[in-house]
């Protein structure tokens, strides 16, 4: 079954940092969704230099509204 992450993170630009918490859906694994997470704000931000992550825990609700069918 894929599973939902939330992460939170910060992202360092050429230009400073930010902090961010998102959803990463659909993954096998917390690797893949932190992979996943850092090639889209490659591509997002043209001048990404890093990405740091907070924390990554499993979107326990997400999983629960899959099962009974609500969001």
């Amino acid at each position: 079954m894929k599973k939902t992450y939330e992460i939170e993170y910060i992202v360092f630009l050429t230009s400073g940092k930010e902090d961010h918490t998102t959803k990463v859906k659909n993954n096998d694994s917390e690797l893949q969704a932190k992979i996943r997470l850092e090639v889209y704000l490659k591509k997002k931000y043209p001048n990404f230099l890093r990405l740091e992550i907070k924390s990554c825990t499993e979107d326990v609700v997400s999983f629960l509204g899959d099962i009974f069918g609500f969001k």
